[in-house]
């Protein structure tokens, strides 16, 4: 099937026009700011539901290859993507719900929403596969779609992958939805918290990772209730490890993993166990912390 679109795959389609052709953009993207030279990179968004998604499309392969970033974070960072893989894949990049320019209005957040919104980039590509790419939260995402849409994968890309035994995520889904909503109320005022992480950082007994997470993410109106948002929404995103391997193994999915030596999120140890025995998963361990995009080595798929 030609990978192109029709008019009629279009029409459900809002092209933005801001098109944005050879300029230097600085962008703020979680902790870093990215100096990123954006070249004939499109800028997009459907409607689902009541929501509408925004997304970057550019790339000029013949394949199509749909990435999630993490929490904090937007679309744009998967800019790292284009000059390993540009040329082989059309790269859809999604802003998630509140985050970037995607505008949410549901009033939860689930994995079948994720799956729905493939169905629709698929028939506006005018594809009937792609290829999914994970950072972070968004690993988690990919997680639960091979389960849904594995007939419809044909490359997994999962960096820094959260969900499997990640650094304090298990707490948090192991804590009751109501613990949750009175956390949630307790930090309207979240001036004593902050100033206690802070405190617990400077005695080295929390990881920098924590801290950061906190000062960028409860000080704030906005970001303090996108994050209880995907706290409250986040046990439709657990994935057991062992249940994940299994279904790696099963479909024999094309599978890469991108691990940083320094990350104190991820831990390394999950590379070696979702690597063993399966001959179509690929370790790749990278001298990053967990921001690893920026600082890939090459490789091939």
């Amino acid at each position: 099937m030609k990978f192109g679109k029709t008019f009629n795959q279009w029409a459900n389609v809002k092209l933005n026009f801001d098109v944005w052709k050879t300029l230097t953009k600085t962008v703020l993207c979680g902790r870093n700011f990215l100096n990123i030279r954006i070249m004939h990179k499109m800028n997009f968004s459907l409607t689902y539901r009541r929501s509408s998604i925004n997304y970057l499309r550019f790339g000029s392969g013949n394949r199509c290859l749909i990435c999630f970033h993490g929490f904090g974070d937007r679309a744009v960072i998967w800019h790292h993507l284009d000059k390993q893989l540009g040329k082989k894949f059309t790269i859809i990049a999604i802003d998630l719900p509140f985050h970037g320019h995607t505008d949410w209005h549901e009033k939860k957040m689930q994995s079948l929403d994720f799956g729905a919104i493939i169905n629709d980039i698929l028939k506006i590509e005018g594809v009937e596969k792609c290829s999914l790419a994970g950072f972070s939260f968004g690993a988690r995402i990919v997680e639960k779609l091979l389960f849904s849409h594995g007939d419809l994968i044909e490359n997994i890309f999962l960096f820094a992958p959260d969900g499997f035994g990640t650094k304090g995520i298990k707490n948090a889904t192991v804590c009751p939805i109501w613990l949750r909503r009175f956390a949630h109320f307790l930090l309207q005022k979240p001036e004593k918290i902050i100033h206690l992480v802070n405190w617990l950082y400077q005695k080295k007994l929390v990881a920098k990772s924590v801290q950061w997470f906190f000062s960028q993410n409860i000080s704030q109106p906005k970001r303090r209730e996108r994050l209880f948002f995907y706290w409250l929404n986040l046990d439709d995103f657990e994935v057991k490890q062992s249940v994940f391997k299994k279904k790696l193994q099963e479909t024999r999915i094309n599978t890469h993993i991108f691990l940083g030596k320094h990350d104190d999120i991820t831990p390394l140890s999950i590379g070696a166990f979702l690597t063993a025995d399966a001959p179509n998963v690929q370790l790749h361990v990278v001298d990053s912390d967990h921001q690893i995009l920026g600082h890939l080595p090459d490789f091939d798929v």
